[in-house]
């Protein structure tokens, strides 16, 4: 503010203009920068008013006329003297992210910064320093993705894009991994069979084991090497194949459609409403 700036525009047939300012990124021109000059001129000294914003944009108006333009981006009018500075809003210090998550990073600027540049570190940007974005306009928000990279030493530092030296900082936060719904396997927990190799035709069985978050309907497919279901079997909440905790199951090599199952791969599916929650195979040699 109270420096100087030419306004500059391409016209003709206009005998004079107007030029009016915005705050509000045009929604609304209520101040007057010039009531008339020539069109011909094609720039206007313009001393900058003590208005600051970050959503400046100047209009030029025919005079006496309907021919209109605006700026085709907004700008920022900082006060004079104002060293640019950056304040991270959120994440807030001790907050808990969970990772996959979309969070808005937020923060508050002052001085003439167009855009930021966004990273994150889990040890105070010592050596660990990870770039959430590398270019984004400063309009004190960003929808992030959060990453997986577990900590709750995890800080956010934004900078102005070209100056890294004007940058802001969040306190320490955490990132963490989602619980698990309800009806999931229980981490670390696999679908397993025992044995590696089963041979239906020497007799016995194959035994199928995992653990679940909680009791929960599950329906259990084997699927040959084409893609097809050799055999299939559904266990309701609390049954065993259903039920939160260890679940073991049993297969004699039997087919839905009759027969036992032959050579080959076959690989296991543990699904709850239709949603894959756990896999394994069965190898099977007679």
């Amino acid at each position: 503010m109270g420096s100087q700036h030419y306004i500059s525009w391409e016209g003709s047939g206009i005998t004079n203009v107007s030029l009016k300012l915005s705050l509000d990124n045009g929604a609304s021109y209520p101040y007057t920068v010039v009531i008339t000059t020539s069109e011909s001129t094609k720039t206007y000294l313009w001393t900058i008013p003590d208005y600051p914003t970050i959503e400046a944009k100047i209009k030029i108006q025919e005079v006496g006329g309907s021919i209109s333009d605006e700026s085709n981006a907004k700008f920022t009018i900082t006060p004079e003297g104002t060293a640019p500075s950056i304040e991270v809003t959120s994440p807030a210090t001790g907050a808990q992210w969970k990772v996959a998550d979309t969070n808005n990073i937020t923060w508050t600027s002052s001085g003439e910064i167009p855009f930021v540049k966004i990273e994150y570190s889990k040890d105070n940007f010592v050596t660990d320093v990870n770039t959430v974005i590398t270019s984004t306009e400063n309009d004190g928000s960003f929808g992030w993705e959060v990453a997986n990279d577990v900590s709750d030493t995890v800080k956010i530092r934004i900078s102005k894009v070209g100056s890294a030296e004007v940058a802001g900082t969040s306190g320490a936060f955490g990132i963490l991994q989602p619980r698990n719904e309800e009806g999931e396997l229980e981490p670390g927990s696999h679908v397993l069979s025992y044995p590696s190799v089963f041979s239906p035709l020497s007799g016995g069985n194959v035994r199928i084991v995992y653990r679940l978050t909680s009791n929960t309907r599950i329906r259990l497919y084997l699927f040959d090497i084409s893609g097809q279901v050799a055999w299939s079997r559904a266990y309701e909440p609390g049954d065993n194949g259903g039920r939160k905790g260890y679940n073991e199951l049993t297969w004699d090599g039997g087919l839905d459609f009759g027969g036992l199952v032959g050579n080959g791969v076959y690989v296991l599916r543990v699904t709850r409403q239709g949603k894959v929650i756990g896999t394994g195979h069965i190898v099977v040699v007679d």
